[in-house]
């Protein structure tokens, strides 16, 4: 399902939209919904296109969802599109607006040029995070998607760690920015995904720039700290995955307060 480069792939939704007085506090919870996508090679541009009819669906029927999209632009996945809607409870997805017609009308404009890479739904960890923009309806330039798949059985002691790292964050002046969520379906588990925010590869110019959990460990720990809770997250990840998402803020949906 690999493909070439997509340089402006869309996302599932538009810039405007309409719906009256909702914000992110009316729509509050924790679930976040993540749809990916490989545009067919060649077909790049007519995605996009069919794409875009869609959204205006979206747009049309009022959406009180709001909906990010993103280009995968670094790791093993590249080309590759992400769409996602935040701050919501799973109940809410449920009640989603037409989703029959919501179906179909995907199908006639913009699914047939593009293979489906996944779907994946996840619970926002408020406990674990040092910020939570996408449910605030502030999304950053960049972010850096971080999945660590766990050993079976190990998420308490990965949780413990985050938020020790959490809790020594609050005392930090490097001003990190990263949410954290728990895999509920649609993949190998356990899984959590990290959600570091920044805008510019320039954020790693600094000595404080968060690259890996490692890394920020030994710089927000004394040493023997340090070396206790690296040895603990080595013996409860099996596998770490980084990639960088690229926010198209005019392929994304914010429903209006009009």
């Amino acid at each position: 399902m690999k493909t070439k480069f997509a340089l402006l792939i869309i996302a599932f939704c538009m810039t405007t939209g309409i719906l009256s007085a909702q914000t992110p506090d009316s729509l509050s919870g924790q679930a976040a919904f993540l749809f990916a996508y490989y545009p067919k090679e060649g077909q790049e541009a007519q995605f996009e296109e069919g794409y875009k009819k869609h959204l205006s669906w979206h747009q049309k029927n009022n959406d009180p969802f709001v909906w990010y999209g993103w280009n995968v632009i670094s790791g093993d996945r590249i080309g590759m599109f992400v769409d996602g809607t935040f701050g919501i409870s799973f109940k809410a997805f449920d009640n989603r607006i037409k989703p029959a017609e919501d179906a179909a009308h995907a199908k006639k404009s913009f699914t047939p040029l593009a293979n489906a890479a996944y779907r994946k739904v996840f619970k926002l960890q408020p406990e674990l995070s040092s910020a939570t923009q996408l449910e605030q309806w502030n999304p950053s330039h960049y972010i850096e998607a971080i999945t660590f798949l766990l050993e079976p059985g190990k998420e308490a002691v990965f949780e413990d760690i985050f938020s020790q790292i959490v809790s020594a964050l609050q005392t930090d002046d490097s001003n990190q920015k990263f949410t954290t969520y728990r895999q509920v379906t649609g993949g190998k588990l356990p899984v959590f995904l990290l959600m570091n925010h920044h805008n510019g590869f320039g954020t790693f110019d600094s000595d404080k720039a968060f690259t890996t959990l490692g890394h920020l460990i030994h710089r927000i720990f004394n040493k023997p700290k340090a070396q206790e809770l690296s040895k603990q997250l080595s013996g409860c990840i099996r596998n770490i995955q980084s990639e960088t998402w690229l926010y198209r803020r005019y392929l994304s949906y914010f429903p209006s307060n009009d």
